[in-house]
């Protein structure tokens, strides 16, 4: 089943030429979750190949260079006719500001708009897997942060051993497969450990929107698949980054490790840096060696895989 995460903006307060603002795709087996939606997200969807059908859009808190593109976003959705409800969720006191971006500009409402508030310590659950809320530390305005966390699944079962048990293929093979044992017609009992190898576990993402390092970061990323984490600064700005809610690179870096995340990806880079941001990637793998600065460029995607079990 495949996961892919696609950041669509990677650049902090105000686009550059290389970066657009902030927003963050993830696609789940044919459906598409946006995180944020600065100013111009629309466009980097045209050219990054992101279906304007999604259903559900979560805003990390309402500073304008992580919301403005919602009002063109909806604009086109309407202008191309669709009537699919979009649901906007964000966090405590979102609901105004949203409510105002939903009407600016439009001649009519073609499709529903349901806007939701949600706390930390909240979930939305979806089939398969759900998104979790948790809280972020960023001055001036009510934020949180995301985590996708899948559902662990169920073992591989064996069917070539069922057979050569003898267990006939039907309603045993799912009585087994479901963690129950079988009785043969031997008198022979099989244990689901016999035939169904251990559970393999679900993929977490986390996505921090703009964030000081805190301790609820890692709670929620603890053993994550993919951290997404602001890095506004690097160390030469250090102090600025304490003074405006915002982290290091290596700040990132820290969070990442004490977590112990698979991999680390870096977003929100101040246009003070380049393109590549040689510095922030420099500084975030002195601490943590698994880390990707906005995977180099908007519109890059990254492929989350499931963890191996022996």
């Amino acid at each position: 089943m495949s996961l892919t995460i696609r950041l669509l903006g990677t650049s902090a307060s105000r686009p550059t030429i290389e970066r657009n603002v902030s927003s963050v795709t993830i696609q789940r087996e044919g459906e598409t979750l946006m995180f944020d939606c600065g100013e111009g997200t629309q466009r980097q969807m045209m050219r990054y190949g992101i279906s304007f059908a999604l259903q559900d859009i979560f805003f990390t808190h309402m500073h304008a260079d992580h919301l403005l593109g919602v009002i063109g976003l909806m604009r086109t959705m309407a202008l191309q006719g669709r009537t699919d409800p979009l649901r906007l969720w964000g966090p405590r006191g979102s609901a105004r500001v949203l409510s105002r971006a939903e009407g600016l500009g439009f001649e009519r409402t073609t499709f529903p708009v349901e806007i939701l508030e949600l706390e930390s310590g909240q979930h939305v659950d979806r089939s398969g897997y759900a998104i979790r809320a948790f809280s972020v530390e960023h001055r001036g305005a009510a934020s949180i942060g995301y985590a996708l966390v899948e559902e662990d699944r169920k073992g591989r079962f064996n069917p070539d051993l069922a057979r050569e048990l003898g267990i006939p293929e039907g309603p045993q093979w799912g009585q087994i497969h479901r963690g129950k044992p079988v009785t043969l017609d031997d008198g022979r009992v099989i244990e689901p450990s016999v035939l169904v190898g251990p559970e393999r576990p679900g993929r977490t993402v986390v996505i921090t929107g703009d964030t000081r390092p805190c301790a609820a970061t890692i709670e929620a990323s603890t053993n994550a698949d993919l951290l997404v984490h602001e890095a506004t600064f690097g160390d030469e700005e250090a102090q600025r980054a304490v003074e405006t809610g915002h982290s290091t690179a290596r700040e990132a870096a820290q969070v990442a490790r004490a977590a112990c995340v698979r991999r680390l990806v870096l977003t929100h880079i101040s246009a003070r840096y380049s393109r590549e941001a040689v510095e922030l990637d420099r500084e975030a793998k002195q601490v943590f060696l698994e880390t990707v600065v906005g995977e180099g460029r908007d519109g890059d995607r990254s492929a989350v895989s499931r963890r191996r079990v022996s």
